[in-house]
């Protein structure tokens, strides 16, 4: 009875109508009121997620759910080829739930934050949620394109609305800039793959599943070009070296609930994009040229890695720990078999978890301490914050990929994958492994130093009298405690999840 109602249509949809309701001229302009309501619209977009997740078919080689979306009679974007096709595979669904997850925290903690113009932020997330379930579902290139722009449009808006400082606005700029910039390119590269879909097949079509490069016939140099184009954007989304100060620097003057969004979800937006049409459209050119992602995703763990280590700034060490995690996650994908695909999709969720539980973790120490994320200007917060300290510390842990929870078992099959990597150079597998070890050591290190230099030494007098958790923070950092510990010891719930699409990966790759 339950699946007969459940839609992805609907889900989209939720968002844009809470966001339309909130605008309206009608709804009362009481904070709280707004607050409420948003938080109640993402709080049934998330059930209904959790439906689609429990009446979602595992077995099924491909999609479990899809639809269209008519216009009356009409296509709205048929003159492209393309239609408002909407689907759910293993790996998607993933994608949409922990999406409306992240989204009910940050509302959840936004009115510690955001005082002014509460109105038009809280139907900024909404129309965030809308455009980034539209981009995780859509089953079409220029679907996927479109929701993509849409996307950025609430980024540009919270991001120079709503600022913890205002001496960083050239800086603001240039991320806002390097974002279109990333936008173009997949653009440029979704239109020429689409254009020349059409002049081999005789057929206009945006489908995804259509436009894989594999069964066509193309000059390599064509492939390789379209190619560039789609990685060059999605890492610019990751945010990986050479592109890392940018992001840094955003999160790191960027309110709480507009740094937890703009740093998960740009990630979540690339990894994403990486699969979808880096690995799927173009499985010959990504195996060659796998070897050269892999060394800059090393670069960038190693560099992310040091920097954590020695960075001061509360914010940006938990921006360099996200970055750490996805050089891991980029390194993973690359290895091209069924463990280290398995293992880069939970280590991508796990990593989405711990930066948004530390990020709040932050933002709790921020607003109780005037904004103070200095690490040496912090010290002996366990004695009037002991709550606190015992979420900071089993979210570290995770961080530290310690046994029992979420980030552990995605690190033991990244390992493992990355071990039995097929590549033509021979030190890769050994090189990756002592690196990957090395990352592991001093990202232990670095999450230790900061939970000491935080909270265990250097007792300040002067946050003595700091109040603990309020019972809001309290209840988002154990919901987030709850779903580390949970897929933790549970593991299989998502690897049997994404199991079929794993099938499908490896018998592309014919591994």
């Amino acid at each position: 009875m339950i699946e007969n109602l459940l839609s992805i249509k609907t889900l989209i949809l939720i968002p844009l109508i809470g966001c339309l309701i909130i605008l309206m001229p009608f709804f009362p302009k009481n904070s709280g009121i707004i607050r409420r309501f948003a938080k109640f619209v993402a709080f049934i977009n998330l059930l209904y997620s959790i439906c689609l997740v429990a009446y979602f078919n595992p077995e099924l080689y491909g999609v479990s759910f899809e639809e269209t979306f008519n216009f009356g009679s009409s296509q709205w974007l048929s003159v492209m080829g393309s239609t408002f096709t909407f689907a759910l595979d293993g790996f998607s669904i993933l994608y949409v739930v922990l999406t409306c997850f992240i989204i009910f925290i940050v509302l959840n903690i936004s009115k510690y934050f955001i005082t002014t113009r509460q109105k038009l932020y809280y139907s900024l997330i909404l129309i965030m949620e809308f455009a980034l379930l539209g981009l995780f579902c859509a089953k079409d290139a220029i679907l996927f394109l479109c929701f993509s722009e849409l996307q950025i449009v609430p980024v540009y808006f919270l991001n120079t609305l709503w600022n913890s400082t205002q001496d960083n606005q050239k800086g603001k700029i240039k991320f806002l800039a390097s974002s279109f910039f990333s936008i173009s390119l997949i653009c440029i590269a979704i239109l020429i793959l689409v254009y020349y879909n059409f002049k081999v097949t005789n057929t206009l079509t945006a489908n995804l599943e259509n436009l894989n490069i594999y069964e066509l016939i193309y000059s390599k140099i064509f492939q390789i070009f379209v190619f560039l184009c789609f990685l060059i954007g999605f890492l610019e989304r990751l945010g990986i070296f050479p592109f890392h100060k940018l992001f840094i620097d955003n999160i790191k003057n960027a309110p709480i609930p507009i740094g937890i969004q703009i740093m998960v979800f740009s990630q979540l937006i690339g990894i994403y994009g990486l699969y979808r049409f880096n690995l799927l459209i173009f499985p010959e050119i990504f195996k060659l040229i796998s070897i050269y992602i892999i060394i800059l995703g090393l670069i960038s763990l190693i560099i992310s890695t040091v920097k954590a280590y020695i960075e001061n700034n509360l914010k940006s060490v938990i921006a360099l720990f996200s970055l750490s995690n996805v050089s891991l996650i980029l390194i993973s994908i690359c290895a091209l078999n069924e463990f280290s695909i398995k293992g880069s999709i939970i280590y991508t969720i796990s990593n989405a978890l711990i930066v948004t539980g530390l990020m709040t973790i932050a933002g709790a120490i921020a607003r109780k301490t005037n904004n103070q994320v200095n690490l040496n200007e912090l010290g002996g917060l366990a004695i009037s914050m002991p709550r606190l300290f015992n979420f900071a510390a089993i979210i570290s842990f995770a961080q530290m990929n310690v046994p029992f929870l979420i980030s552990f078992a995605a690190l033991f099959m990244i390992i493992i994958g990355v071990i039995n990597m097929d590549s033509q150079v021979g030190w890769l597998p050994i090189l990756s492994v002592i690196l990957i070890l090395l990352y592991m050591f001093l990202n232990y290190i670095s999450a230790l130093r900061v939970l000491h230099k935080t909270f265990l030494v250097n007792y300040n007098d002067k946050y003595k009298s700091l109040k603990d958790l309020s019972i809001s923070e309290f209840s988002v950092l154990l919901l987030i405690f709850i779903t580390i510990l949970f897929f933790g010891i549970c593991t299989d719930a998502i690897v049997k999840i994404i199991n079929t699409f794993t099938i499908m990966i490896s018998d592309l790759f014919g591994v």
